[in-house]
């Protein structure tokens, strides 16, 4: 019986592991690591455990972990684009075969949804938000709507995201979940601040203030222009 890398008890220690694995940049050798973390999701809460005791590694973890799931969202793309172009052949010529489900993308992408969902810092790498947002909508395209039953962080990050039917499906997905109780409040207050900071600095009529030099790599402090609507305060 295969282990994972992350959540085996008895192994070695995950911290231990997350500081081997940060020094080995480029190297093959975790590459099983790379794939727990996109498969298992007590792997990535066990990951994330051990990244809050380790802030001097943030920003090189920051790095794997955008290029991890980035590797694996484009991967996932493009199989599921090959599928699209799978054809039945008959006496009566040829059919596109399209899976109806959606569910092998699905499968192929829950556990990075959710991990993107609960760490939303991520959201701050542009084009692993682009992808994000990219397979959330060919879910909703599919009628296969990506189903999340627990109040995370990027949820309501994604209430004011500029994509309309990313939008549609976080209120949603917010309005089932029900109403943020006060123990809620705690657990959000990170993504809460980032999105009153964004009116308290006059961010939708100056979004030039944000710059790159603002931005902590791995951590949420202000929100960068992609991720809410710059041209409709109604909306924000």
């Amino acid at each position: 019986m295969s282990t994972c890398c992350w959540y085996t008890p008895g192994g070695a220690s995950t911290v231990d592991v997350l500081k081997c694995y940060a020094s080995s940049t480029g190297s093959s050798q975790f590459q099983t690591a790379d794939e727990d973390l996109c498969y298992c999701l007590e792997c990535v809460a066990e990951y994330h455990r051990a990244r809050d005791e380790v802030p001097f590694l943030h920003e090189v973890l920051w790095e794997l972990e955008t290029l991890r799931l980035i590797n694996h969202f484009e991967k996932s793309m493009k199989a599921e684009v090959e599928d699209d172009e799978l054809y039945i052949v008959d006496n009566n010529g040829e059919e596109q075969l399209f899976d109806c489900s959606g569910q092998d993308f699905e499968n192929r992408l829950r556990v990075p949804l959710f991990e993107i969902l609960k760490y939303p810092y991520l959201l701050l790498h542009e084009r692993l938000n682009e992808l994000c947002v990219e397979a959330l909508c060919r879910m909703e395209q599919a009628n296969c709507s990506f189903q999340v039953f627990d109040k995370y962080p990027g949820i309501y990050l994604f209430l004011v995201h500029p994509n309309e039917m990313v939008r549609r499906w976080a209120i949603l997905t917010a309005r089932n979940l029900g109403k943020v109780d006060r123990d809620d409040y705690y657990n959000l207050q990170e993504v809460l601040t980032c999105l009153f900071k964004v009116i308290e600095l006059g961010l939708l009529e100056s979004p030039d203030i944000y710059t790159s030099s603002v931005l902590e790599k791995g951590k949420l402090v202000l929100l960068p222009t992609h991720m809410y609507d710059t041209t409709n305060y109604k909306n924000y």
